[in-house]
Formats: C-alpha cells, structure tokens, sequence
C-alpha cells in the first residue's frame, strides 16, 4: 500500500480490533466494511462476520432492517411485527491503487445474481446472506418501500474512475433497477481520500456549530453545568444532526431510546404541520414537543454555540421528518430545543427516561439504564487487567478510549448472547433479535435475565468464556464463528458440570461455580479439543438429512451436545460421584490430593484430585502450591467443594 496515511489508519485499525497479524488484504477488506457500515449504523459488530470471502465478485455484505444489522434469518420475524424499511450493503475493497473494469462488472454481476430467482447461495459464498434476503421478502407485505440496494467499489486509489468505469457502473445499476425490486439503487466509487475522510470522522467526537439566538439559560441545576432552552431554526437545527453532505447523523441518536417509527400518527402530524401552506407551518414550534440534546461541553460565544460530543436524546421522530423533508422547509419553522451540558450519566439517563413519553418505547431501547447494568458495568471494571472486559452499557462509551481493544468490549446484546449460551444452556436461541430476547426473558417477577436480584459473575464469566473462543477462533479459520456460542456452553458443562440457574440470586454459589470454572480456563486448550470433537461428531450425523444453515437453531442438536458434555464431566469424577451419600449429600472417607491453586488475599484454593479440582476456604493457615493434603467432599447445591483441609 502505497499511501502511507491510508496505511496508518489502516495499523490503527488493526491493533484496535486485534487483527494484526491478520494478512493485510484482509485487514483492508475488514476495515472498509468497518469504515463504511459504521458511518450509518452505531450497533457494536465484527466486520469480519461481514466478510463473504469466498462470495466472486464480492468482499462484504450487511443487510439492515429498521436501520438494525441483521446477522440471522430469524431476527426478521422479530423486527417484521410493524412496518420495516431494508437497505442491502454491498462492498467490493481493493488494495490495488487503479480502478478495473472487470472488477466492476464481477461485482455487478454478482449482486444480480444475489437477487435472481435461480441463485443457487451455496455454490458462490452467500448462503447466511441469501437465507436473510428470502425471509425479509417474504415479509414484503410489511415493507415500507421496496428494499434499497447501496454499491460500494473501494481502492486506494487518489482519483477517480474513468468516464468508461463510471459509465459501466451507471449501466449496470440501470439494469438492477429495472427489475423493480427496489425503491432506489445508488452506486459509489471510494477512493483513498474518502476512506481517510470517513475514518478520521468515525475516530473523533462529533463538533457542530450552531446559531443560537433565542434561547435562555435556566437556572443552576445539580449535576449539570449549565442548560439552556429556546428555539431555533429547523433549517439550523438540521446542521447539528448533518454531516456536510447533508446525511443525517445517525450516531448522534444513539442514546434515543427509540428508532425512526417511520410513517405512524405522531410523524404524520408532524408532516402535515411542515406541509401546510401559509401561517400554518409557523405552528409547529407550538405543535411540537421539541428535542432534547446532551453534550459533554458546550462553548457559547455570543449566539454562536460550539456543541461537542452531543446525543439527541429525545427528538428521534421529530429530527427525522424534518431531515426528510428539509425540502419543504421555508426558513419560517422553528423548534423547541433544550442543550444541557453534564458529564454525570445518571442525569443524562434520567433525561432521557423522563422526555420519552410521546410515542411507544420498546423494551430494550431502556434495557441499558436499568440499576443492574451499572453493578455489572462496575463488575466487569472490577477484574485484573489481564483478564478485564469492558461492558458497554451506554452505546459507543469507549469509542474514543484508544487503550481498550475493541474485541474486549462486550454489548449488551453481546451480553445476553453469552448468557443465554453458557448458564441457561440455549446457544440455539441467540439468532433472535435481542429486543425479542430481552422481552421473553425479562418479564414477570421470576426474570431470568439481568434481574437485579442476579450475582453479577456469572454475566462476566459467560462473556469472557465467550471471548476466549472468539480469540481461538480467529487463529483457526476451519471453525465457523456461528458455532462459538454452542463451543461455549459445551465447555462450561465439562468443565464444572451443570448450573442451577435458580441460583442465580446466590452469591456464594455463584462464586464458587464461575471461580472453579475460571481456574479450569487453565485447561482451555483441552476442553476446547473435546468441544470441536462432539460439535464435529454430531453434525457429521446430520450431514444431508436437514440444512446445515439450519443446524444452529436446532434445540435438539443443543440438548445432545450437553447431555454428551455432561456424561463426560461425570464419568471422570465417577470414582467420587459413586461414593455419594444421597441422603446427606456427602462423601464417604477421606480423600489425598494437592493444592493446585490459593488465593490468600481471598481465602480460598483449589485440591487436585485425580482428573478433579474441588474448591476450598481458609481462614489463618497457610497452604502452598503442590502441599499433599487430607480432606471430606461434601456437596453445596449442585457443585462439590472440599472441607476439613489437613496438610500432611
């Protein structure tokens, strides 16, 4: 790569996201599809998932439904119960500095043949695609229009492509547009200065200036630094929410609890208002609710504010139908605009909370303001460095952290992902959307997720099982990434056998399960062998019998793996498991064994006994590594733990 800034942004990528030692074509492929799905959509995701490498013609592929990113068939049915609005991404990236016809017309060629009724996904790389596209159109009766479709043909070039390549691509999309699929077509030609352009946006906090000349400052209020209310020109307001191509901000919504709601009543009124003719659009101001911004800084001179680092945190409907109609706009319109300056986020939630009453909210558009994210958020800050992940509780809050590796940083819908996984057992059920997830899951007294009478802990433990074998999985490109969360729950079973989700609620329990589970990481290397072996050995079975796309969902698959997992954690604590007094749930005898790990600062260790680990607490005596002792077995709720700890 010649351009030597592009190759920067480039380094940069790759040591954020950890693909350094990643060959650099891919690491190209991987950072343009980051650069240019992150630019319209703020969701936490890998660009390496989009990567459809063995697709001709074809790098990455995003499908958006509701401005969502879509990584499942089934999420669809979830998102389809209203009305819903498609957009397909497709990406073609070259390193080459030169534009290429023929590249152009593979790439082409190759999304028609995406869309044709005869495609045969199996055969060209997109089969996870092809599956997403016939369940959104089978949804069409829901759509608002037709789906868009968005080509993007990146280089490193610093020009543009010829009048010949252009023209090609102009032809081309003429001819996908003709089908009548879609409801527009848009192709554009990335070069090197663009992709610079778009990284260095994506990699700084967003700066506007506005005009702000009727406004008022409020009073002192108590966690906030100073606030001002008043009203302001659509047409003004619209430069806060644009970039300087006039595309709306959509990261600047992150901390709306609600998407774009498309045509319902409340945004129709609102359309209507800024259609009317003559004094009736100077009504909206009074019609209208207004929006509500909160910024890390605001820097007013005279009437012109500088707003730094900014969300729209209540205003989603309203900025969205002015943007599509800014058109109609007269200049005469204005809104009702509140700017609050405060760096305190529980009064930023509190705000967000209290101004969305105006249309319906979903259920997890509030999911990361409840009290039990922020225990877990501090939780996750609570583990050694060398072992820390970071919850993103508030969407995009270590963005801007240039010392935490992306791949550590886990999402909420990460975080239900590897819950539902690792101690509920159903890896089969993650390929729902995450709302539907959070709704089936959180409702009624006895919720099964994030309840805030849950340990924290077993949260962590899921996430960082999870991120040991997304990391393993990186460097073995043979083992497809759909299956990491089933390799997850097989191993939480043969490592420490089966969790009482009911305690859940039990600190003491949940500690003892997720620190034996943590000390048997020691042996990741093995246990994930054994996983690889029972996945590979119960689809061999399946092979032919049912779609192997199919295969991830199927609860049965899910339920043999674990029996599997389970029958091997028992047969090799068999010798203990026999000598079991059901009645009174402990051992017979005395056991010999050696210690294997302490923690003093905690008081407790591990015994090594055989091919098993019990845990134990201390109080005031010493134990060192490798110590033979003596000790009972005695079983606490579902797991084992040794007592009765004498040195020989």
């Amino acid at each position: 790569m010649n351009d030597i800034i592009l190759k920067s942004y480039l380094d940069d990528f790759a040591n954020k996201f950890e693909y350094s030692d990643t060959k650099e074509s891919l690491q190209f492929e991987y950072f343009v599809a980051h650069c240019l799905v992150s630019r319209d959509y703020q969701g936490h995701f890998d660009a390496e998932n989009l990567s459809v490498g063995d697709a001709n013609g074809i790098d990455s592929v995003a499908i958006f439904v509701n401005d969502i990113l879509i990584e499942d068939a089934a999420e669809i049915e979830g998102l389809a119960k209203h009305n819903i609005e498609v957009r397909f991404l497709f990406i073609q990236s070259k390193t080459s500095s030169s534009y290429d016809q023929g590249d152009v017309l593979k790439f082409t060629q190759a999304v028609r043949q995406f869309f044709s009724k005869d495609a045969k996904p199996a055969t060209y790389g997109l089969g996870a695609e092809h599956d997403v596209k016939e369940a959104i159109y089978r949804k069409a009766i829901k759509f608002v229009e037709n789906p868009r479709v968005d080509f993007r043909y990146v280089t490193t070039s610093a020009g543009r492509p010829s009048d010949l390549i252009a023209e090609t691509a102009i032809r081309e999309k003429g001819l996908l547009e003709s089908t009548g699929l879609f409801s527009t077509v848009s192709f554009e030609f990335i070069n090197s200065e663009d992709l610079k352009s778009i990284y260095r946006r994506l990699s700084n906090k967003v700066t506007k200036q506005i005009t702000f000349e009727k406004h008022t400052i409020l009073p002192k209020i108590q966690g906030v630094k100073r606030a001002f209310i008043g009203i302001l020109p659509c047409k003004e307001y619209l430069k806060l929410i644009c970039d300087d191509d006039g595309k709306l901000l959509k990261n600047v919504f992150y901390d709306n609890v609600r998407d774009f709601q498309g045509e319902n009543s409340v945004n129709r009124e609102i359309l209507s208002t800024l259609a009317s003719d003559g004094p009736g659009r100077e009504t909206f101001v009074l019609l209208n609710n207004g929006v509500t911004v909160v910024c890390k800084a605001i820097n007013p001179v005279g009437f012109d504010f500088t707003v730094r680092d900014f969300q729209v945190v209540n205003g989603c409907q309203t900025s969205h139908v002015l943007h599509r109609n800014k058109d109609l706009l007269s200049g005469s319109e204005f809104v009702t605009i509140k700017l609050i300056e405060t760096e305190d986020v529980d009064i930023a939630n509190k705000i967000t909370k209290a101004t969305n009453r105006q249309t319906e909210v979903k259920l997890e558009a509030f999911a990361g303001l409840q009290p039990f994210h922020k225990e877990l958020e501090a939780f996750y800050a609570s583990i050694p460095i060398s072992e820390r992940l970071y919850y993103e509780r508030r969407p995009g809050q270590y963005d801007f952290d240039s010392t935490i590796k992306h791949n550590r940083i886990i999402s909420i819908p990460s975080q239900i992902k590897s819950f539902l996984s690792v101690f509920l057992d159903e890896p089969h059920k993650i390929h729902f959307y995450y709302g539907q997830l959070l709704s089936d899951y959180s409702s009624g007294n006895e919720s099964s997720l994030f309840s805030e009478t849950h340990d924290p802990y077993p949260y962590y433990s899921a996430s960082y099982l999870v991120y040991l074998i997304s990391e393993k999985i990186k460097r073995n490109n043979s083992i497809p990434v759909k299956w990491k969360f089933h390799i997850a729950a097989i191993i939480r079973m043969l490592a420490t056998g089966p969790f009482n989700s009911k305690r859940l609620s039990d600190p003491a329990y949940c500690k003892r399960y997720c620190d034996a589970l943590h000390n048997a990481a020691r042996s990741f290397n093995d246990y994930f062998r054994t996983a690889i072996s029972l996945l590979n050995s119960a689809l061999k079975t399946r092979e032919g019998k049912r779609n192997s796309r199919d295969l991830p969902q199927d609860a049965a698959l899910t339920k043999e793996l674990l029996d599997q997992a389970k029958k091997i954690y028992l047969d090799r604590n068999k010798e203990a498991n026999n000598r079991l007094d059901g009645s009174e749930g402990n051992f017979d005898g005395t056991f010999v064994g050696s210690i294997c790990q302490t923690v003093p600062e905690k008081k407790f260790g591990f015994i090594e006994y055989g091919q098993r680990q019990f845990f134990f607490t201390f109080e005031t005596i010493k134990y060192n590594q490798n110590q033979k002792v003596r000790f009972r077995v005695r079983k606490s709720g579902d797991t084992l733990e040794a007592f009765d700890v004498v040195i020989l």
